[in-house]
């Protein structure tokens, strides 16, 4: 068997101690590779690739339309835009009358007859044209809903009012909210998972795949509309070829809510770190755990917990505690530290460590 290496690492290959090879086989030339990475010039570099980074703060000038639509043959996509446009309403007003609903729900369809007529990215609606047409009704239901979402429009929260100015077709997306205001990050949070629909549906119509993480979910769950048009999302965007993933660390205002703690215990696969007593007898609630898996979520360490896949749980943990799986080990961390203290004795260290005389 041979083995070849190029440019820093040309002389491993015949460098390599011969007692080291053949204690260790081919890991032998791995570590007398790794004994290199020390003295290695460092370079600064950038990868680039074709993506976008979008930045949605007051002071951005980055800017999505809530009310952008993908147009699909065979599709009905203004059943589900009226669903995201009347939670995103509600999220602004914080709360709608029947009354307000009907209305919104007339002006939504209103605003797209040009759009629907020319298929003219350009006559795509904005929150200016719903807001309009909001004054433009005869109730006065109407008339309030516009001067209740009128700081959304005009004032200092008019993030939302403009037309999309960045390129969302690109193969890899992030939305970063990191400097929007808390106030609005569960507004901000729902508008781009609508935009993000969009790109589902777009991307199925390619045969493409979708990917969709979707960090500090919780947000997502302030309002009943809110909820339902992210089940909608999550339960149809999986027909639709896209895998969501959610990311929390507020576990209890889903487990709170019926329809999310749904999706929860519907989902194939989940990642439980440590959580605190009543929120993981909560969770093993919900998902059917045992009580020695619950224990295990609580007692949890840092980066330790359970892994749920096809309604088998496993526990996950560190690769320390595993290897004690293996039998009883002397531990001696100085011992280690000291032998490895120059790269030249990597190689050694590591042997050590494999007859058992180390444990790291």
């Amino acid at each position: 068997t041979y083995v070849a290496a190029f440019g820093a690492f040309t002389d491993v290959s015949y460098e390599t101690p011969q007692q080291s090879k053949q204690a260790l086989g081919h890991l032998a030339y791995l570590l007398e590779g790794m004994n290199r990475l020390p003295k290695l010039p460092h370079y600064r570099t950038r990868v680039e690739m074709d993506g976008e980074v979008v930045q949605i703060s007051g002071d951005s000038h980055t800017y999505i339309n809530p009310f952008d639509l993908e147009l699909v043959e065979g599709e009905q996509p203004l059943a589900m835009k009226v669903d995201a446009i009347m939670s995103m309403v509600e999220m602004m007003a914080k709360n709608l009358s029947p009354m307000q609903k009907t209305l919104v729900d007339r002006c939504v369809s209103r605003i797209y007859d040009r759009y629907f007529a020319t298929h003219d990215q350009r006559d795509i609606p904005t929150l200016i044209d719903f807001y309009n047409m909001l004054n433009q009704q005869p109730e006065p239901e109407g008339r309030m809903l516009a001067v209740t979402i009128e700081r959304y429009v005009t004032g200092q929260a008019s993030l939302f009012n403009h037309p999309t100015n960045v390129n969302t077709h690109k193969r890899f997306v992030v939305y970063d909210i990191r400097d929007c205001a808390d106030n609005m990050k569960g507004l901000a949070l729902l508008i781009l998972l609508d935009q993000t629909w969009n790109r589902i549906v777009r991307n199925r119509e390619r045969h493409v795949r979708t990917w969709v993480f979707i960090d500090e979910m919780q947000l997502l769950f302030e309002n009943d509309y809110a909820i339902s048009y992210f089940d909608q999302l999550w339960t149809r965007s999986r027909k639709y070829g896209a895998i969501p993933t959610g990311i929390t660390q507020n576990i209890e205002r889903i487990i709170n809510n019926e329809k999310s703690r749904l999706m929860l215990a519907n989902s194939d696969f989940l990642v439980l770190l440590g959580q605190s007593a009543s929120d993981a007898a909560a969770l093993g609630e919900v998902i059917k755990l045992s009580e020695r898996q619950v224990a295990m979520m609580r007692n949890a360490g840092p980066g330790e917990g359970l892994l749920v896949a096809g309604g088998t749980a496993h526990r996950q943990r560190r690769a320390r505690e595993r290897r004690r799986d293996l039998g009883p080990r002397r531990h001696d961390a100085s011992r280690f530290r000291r032998a490895v203290g120059r790269g030249d004795n990597l190689i050694r260290a590591i042997e050590a460590l494999r007859k058992g005389r180390l444990d790291l």
